[in-house]
């Protein structure tokens, strides 16, 4: 989420306060990448190292779209 409101130019304290006020979104972004690198096996890790970031990269800037069109921030 972070590299999204760099993207859009968001000062600080705007990136702060959309962060804060979606917090359930970004945890669960990241407990999503964290089980992706947490796989055990070999190939695990090897799919985990590949898909994981993107997933998580994808699914970050698709909800941050998402909702700076409802909120307009």
């Amino acid at each position: 989420m972070d590299y999204n409101t760099e993207r859009y130019r968001y000062n600080v304290s705007d990136s702060v306060k959309f962060i804060r006020a979606n917090m359930g979104l970004v945890i669960g972004i990241g407990c999503v990448y964290g089980l992706f690198m947490s796989i055990p096996t070999f190939v695990g890790d090897i799919i985990g190292l590949m898909f994981g970031p993107a997933l998580a990269a994808l699914g970050a800037t698709i909800s941050f779209l998402e909702l700076r069109n409802q909120t307009k921030l």
